[in-house]
């Protein structure tokens, strides 16, 4: 696993050997034995944590989950509520460096 290398260091990723990927939960205990969010093999590619506010109570994603394209999502990290921020029909949104 390793950890987000945010301030709040509040999530784990481990890859799968399906090529999935699973995050969970870290906060200065012992780590959830439940994944918080699951990425399937044909969306791990398109999926990406862009990090979290810096008082990490929102975590923001680039996802193709249930999506033809990757949107950018931000998720409100206490209720796990999802809304998308950006999106186009015909491209991947990515976050620019």
């Amino acid at each position: 696993m390793r950890r987000d290398a945010t301030p709040r260091d509040q999530a784990l990723a481990k890859s799968r050997a399906d090529g999935g990927v699973d995050f969970f939960r870290f906060n200065a205990g012992p780590v959830d034995t439940a994944p918080a969010a699951s990425i399937e093999p044909d969306d791990a590619m398109a999926t990406a944590r862009d990090g979290f506010t810096a008082d990490g109570t929102t975590l923001y994603w680039t996802g193709s989950r249930g999506r033809d394209t990757a949107a950018l999502i931000a998720e409100d990290v206490a209720s796990a509520q999802r809304t998308v921020l950006g999106e186009h029909r015909k491209a991947d949104v990515r976050p620019c460096a």
